[in-house]
């Protein structure tokens, strides 16, 4: 399991300029115009962008994590990391035997 501090909180900043599409920032009227068009309540659209939100916190964690715990095991490419896989399967058959 991905341990919960690993990459630390979750941080848009960079897509809000780097990726922006638009000058300003949104607001509860586009919210309530969104929701209006899809025909889905504020909650329902609201509760959407949450779930999508941290969706994407998770991820951004785990690939931190990934980078981080190759970093600690020197994996470079992905040749090292099916050197490191093929060792480990060997040394569990060895074990199973």
């Amino acid at each position: 399991m991905l341990p919960s501090n690993i990459g630390g909180g979750c941080d848009h900043a960079h897509y809000q300029t780097d990726h922006s599409l638009a000058s300003r920032r949104p607001s509860a009227g586009d919210a309530t115009g969104l929701a209006q068009e899809e025909s889905r309540t504020w909650s329902e659209l609201i509760r959407d962008a949450l779930r999508q939100y941290l969706a994407s916190c998770r991820w951004q964690r785990l690939r931190q994590w990934g980078a981080e715990t190759a970093e600690r095991l020197g994996l470079k490419t992905e040749a090292d990391l099916q050197r490191l896989l093929d060792e480990v399967r060997a040394g569990r058959r060895k074990t199973k035997g």
